[in-house]
C-alpha cells in the first residue's frame, strides 16, 4: 500500500480510481475529497485535468484513424 501522505493530490485520486470506480460516480465530491485527504477544489481540478488529457488523447486517436493511409504513412 502506498502511503497517501507522500503522494500528490493527483496521485491520490488516480490511485483511488481502480480501487473504487463505481463509487466515484455515486458519491458526492466532498466525500471523495475527504477520503482522499484533499480539498474539493483540488479534486475538481484533477478531474478536469484528467478529462482534458483523455479528450486530447481521444482526439489524436480519432484524427489518426480518419486520415487516409497515404497521409499516415507520409507522416511517419
Amino acid at each position: 500500500m502506498i502511503v497517501r501522505q507522500f503522494c500528490t493530490a493527483e496521485e491520490r485520486y488516480i490511485n483511488l480510481l481502480p480501487q473504487h470506480p463505481h463509487l466515484l460516480h455515486r458519491v458526492a465530491l466532498g466525500h471523495v475529497a475527504s477520503y482522499s485527504g484533499i480539498t474539493q477544489v483540488t479534486v475538481n481540478r484533477v478531474r478536469a485535468k484528467l478529462r482534458q488529457a483523455n479528450q486530447s488523447c481521444c482526439a489524436l486517436t480519432f484524427s489518426l484513424s480518419t486520415e487516409p493511409a497515404s497521409v499516415r504513412a507520409a507522416s511517419r
